[in-house]
């Protein structure tokens, strides 16, 4: 049996992702960490929180105040997380620096009842449930 190469070990293998249920993503959420690259721009979403509400709605938050809302879909049996904000398209930077990373297709690589990870090529979120 061939194996190929991985030229990044660290980037989790479809089978070692988790699946995540629907409803274990229902709640708000805010940012633990947000990094670009290798540049931690996590105060970029100071205030902010996300709300992945019933009917895949999406809703952003700015100090308890609804900002935005967009749709949430998982996808790949759960591995993966599409989340649409409509208004935060074309890399719109109205409403913050950064805000309009969110709004992209994400691999979940880890999910428990109070967090779930983020990743897109280079950008990672880590976000913790707010109880």
């Amino acid at each position: 049996m061939l194996s190929g190469c991985n030229d990044d070990e660290s980037d989790p293998q479809p089978q070692d992702m988790p699946v995540v249920e629907e409803s274990a993503l229902r709640g708000l959420w805010e940012v633990q960490l947000y990094q670009d690259g290798q540049e931690n721009e996590t105060s970029s979403f100071n205030g902010i929180a996300f709300e992945f509400g019933t009917n895949n709605e999406f809703f952003i938050f700015r100090n308890n105040s609804e900002l935005l809302t967009g749709t949430w879909t998982l996808r790949d049996q759960g591995r993966e997380l599409d989340i649409t904000v409509p208004t935060l398209a074309n890399e719109n930077e109205a409403f913050g620096e950064d805000l309009y990373e969110i709004s992209d297709d994400w691999d979940i690589t880890f999910s428990s009842e109070s967090e779930l990870h983020l990743v897109d090529e280079d950008e990672r979120f880590e976000l913790l449930r707010i109880p």
